[in-house]
């Protein structure tokens, strides 16, 4: 893959990679489709691993907002896991936000 552009949730999520989900420690699959049962609302949903998004040239995250700041400082800062720190792509990884998402980043 060339390029992926995710966003990343309030819980640290990014592209339909939920906290606690099995898929998280996925090593040989390419997908997953299940998704934990506190998300709401509850839709279906098929999403690539993190091997394959960390195989991808360049990767682009999107956040926006304030209720973002802290998931954006504890990806950026070495807070606790998240999903969203697992992207760590062999390419390129560049974050775009939002002063309000920026507001807690040292």
């Amino acid at each position: 893959i060339d390029f992926v552009f995710l966003g990343v949730g309030e819980d640290g999520h990014t592209a339909s990679l939920f906290p606690d989900m099995p898929a998280l420690q996925a090593a040989d699959a390419v997908v997953a489709t299940e998704v934990p049962d506190y998300v709401r609302p509850p839709v279906h949903r098929l999403t690539l691993t993190f091997p394959v998004l960390n195989a991808a040239r360049e990767v682009v995250i999107l956040a926006t907002g304030r209720k973002k700041a802290s998931i954006v400082a504890a990806a950026l800062h070495g807070g606790p896991t998240l999903p969203v720190s697992r992207i760590k792509p062999g390419g390129t990884l560049t974050w775009l936000m939002d002063r309000e998402a920026a507001r807690e980043l040292r």
